[in-house]
C-alpha cells in the first residue's frame, strides 16, 4: 500500500513538473517574443534609449542638454544668454532647430585662437557690479584744485 502511494505521489509530480516546464517554456517564448517586438519598436525610435539623435521639434531643457551632451545648467545659461525659447503653461521649452542655428552662430561668432597659443579671454558680455558701482564713483568725483 506504502508504495502504491509513493508512485501515485511520483506521477503527481511528474505531471506537475511537465506541466510547470511547458508553462515555462512558453513563458519564456511569450518573453522572447515581447523582447523582438520592443527592440523592434526602439529600432524604429528616435531617442536617448536606442542611441540614435533625438528628432523632435521642441524639448525640455534637460532633453536639449541630452541632445547637445551638456549639462542642463548650461542650457540655462544659453536661455539666460538669448537662446530662443518659449513658455509652455509656465514650463520652459526650446525649438530645436531655432537653437542649433543659435549655438551655431555663437560658435562661429567665438573668439579666434591668439598668435601665441594662448587660449583668449572669455569677453564679459557686460561689466560686472562692482565695477560699475567703480566707474559711477568715478563720475562723481569732483577733481581737486
Amino acid at each position: 500500500m506504502m508504495d502504491d502511494d509513493h508512485e501515485a505521489t511520483s506521477v503527481t509530480l511528474d505531471s506537475r513538473g511537465a506541466l510547470l516546464a511547458a508553462a515555462f517554456d512558453q513563458l519564456r517564448r511569450g518573453i522572447d517574443e515581447l523582447e523582438r517586438t520592443v527592440l523592434a519598436a526602439l529600432a524604429g525610435r528616435a531617442g536617448p534609449v536606442s542611441g540614435l539623435p533625438v528628432h523632435r521639434d521642441v524639448m525640455k531643457p534637460r532633453e536639449y542638454a541630452e541632445h547637445v551632451r551638456v549639462n542642463v545648467r548650461k542650457v540655462h545659461t544659453w536661455i539666460h544668454r538669448g537662446m530662443p525659447h518659449f513658455l509652455l503653461e509656465g514650463r520652459i521649452r526650446i525649438r530645436v532647430a531655432e537653437a542649433d542655428s543659435w549655438l551655431e552662430t555663437c560658435a562661429s561668432a567665438a573668439p579666434k585662437p591668439r598668435a601665441d597659443g594662448k587660449e583668449p579671454r572669455a569677453a564679459r558680455r557686460e561689466p560686472s557690479r562692482l565695477n560699475k558701482q567703480k566707474e559711477v564713483r568715478r563720475k562723481t568725483k569732483t577733481p581737486s584744485a
